[in-house]
């Protein structure tokens, strides 16, 4: 009988779903279905991204945990890779990790958490908990070096490995419409979950700042979240409509739109982890504003291919903004640096990245 390659399982959210861990596993997925690997990759989705009631999110998991020893047996899974963020995804990943346990499996615990150092660092709650959980993890995974750090002087661990968020390819003849850009007014995108620690507040605080100073530009918001009808509320009461516009939620066609037609991203969050979206922008040549917490600073260097500021410094993102919109040769010399630095982000690089990690474990 032919002895069948090892699998690997990777268990995560529903890839039908927005969402950062979602995007990370369909782009890692993408990488391993172009070529041949002494292993056979499977996926478990244990959720939804929010987009389904209670009952259905839990009718989900337990399908999940009924289905997962048997894909284990099934098609000989070595290493579980479970990726996760806090709070209950965490909790709800830990199910599966001590299952994988039980079942002598080896493991990898991959990060995403926008609010890591709060629930994982300053969170004593579950020290002990979280202590033997990462102890008896063979690999785990992080989207930056403060993250990695953070663990390994919190819990004593020397098992954290920083691996960065992959970007698919983008064509070239996408990027090349780029330089054809002409529009009349400033763009500035946001692509987004429509929450407080995106920044939205400072994002409304900046379309006032635009308007009072008659700056021509204008904001885009595209996303979904709790914010919506307050943003909706603040254009109309504010009548900040020609400085502010609210989009919708965007799929990968009109995100496509969305980046070809502006000439800067704008992310003012106050809690990340390595942002997709940035990776995204910086793929089309744009020059990116943003705060210099967790991951984001490995992928914009300010005054290279964007600015970096502290969350909730709306003058500082004001002055970015107009810098840009004031100096056209600095825009070309950021959008020649952003599409250099995100080669190193290319999702073939990232996947070899971890191959070698999955070698390591089989």
């Amino acid at each position: 009988m032919k002895r069948r390659n090892p699998g690997v399982l990777m268990v995560g959210s529903d890839l039908t779903s927005n969402g950062g861990i979602a995007s990370v596993i369909k782009t890692l997925y993408a990488s391993y279905s172009k070529s041949d690997f002494p292993f056979r990759l499977f996926l478990l989705k244990t959720c939804y991204y929010n987009d389904k009631g209670i009952l259905w999110e839990l009718f989900i998991l337990i399908k999940a945990i009924l289905v997962f020893t048997p894909i284990i047996i099934k098609h000989n899974v070595k290493i579980v890779h479970l990726h996760t963020s806090s709070n209950l995804s965490y909790y709800r990943t830990i199910i599966f990790f001590f299952i994988s346990k039980l079942l002598r499996r080896k493991t990898i615990l991959h990060f995403h958490a926008s609010n890591f150092s709060d629930f994982f660092i300053h969170n004593n709650k579950s020290y002990k908990l979280n202590k033997f959980v990462f102890k008896h993890t063979d690999q785990i995974l992080v989207l930056c070096n403060e993250w990695k750090n953070q663990l390994m002087d919190k819990y004593g661990i020397d098992n954290a490995t920083f691996l960065p968020n992959p970007i698919p390819n983008i064509p070239q003849e996408v990027v090349k419409e780029t330089e054809a850009k002409s529009n009349k007014c400033f763009q500035i995108l946001f692509i987004g979950f429509l929450i407080k620690t995106k920044g939205i507040i400072e994002i409304i605080e900046l379309a006032t700042l635009l308007k009072k100073n008659k700056v021509n530009a204008k904001i885009i918001i595209a996303g979904k979240g709790l914010l919506h009808d307050f943003i909706i509320t603040e254009i109309e009461n504010k009548e900040l409509s020609e400085y502010l516009e609210y989009f919708g939620w965007a799929n990968e066609v009109s995100k496509t739109t969305l980046y070809l037609n502006s000439d800067l991203f704008l992310l003012p969050s106050y809690k990340e982890g390595m942002p997709i979206t940035i990776l995204e922008a910086m793929t089309y040549g744009l020059p990116i504003i943003s705060t210099n917490i967790a991951g984001i600073p490995d992928e914009v260097v300010h005054a290279k291919n964007g600015f970096l500021y502290q969350p909730g410094d709306v003058s500082g993102f004001y002055n970015g903004i107009t810098t840009l919109i004031n100096n056209k040769e600095l825009r070309v010399e950021m959008r020649k640096e952003s599409l250099k630095k995100v080669k190193s982000f290319d999702s073939s690089v990232i996947f070899n990245r971890l191959l070698l990690i999955y070698k390591e474990l089989l």
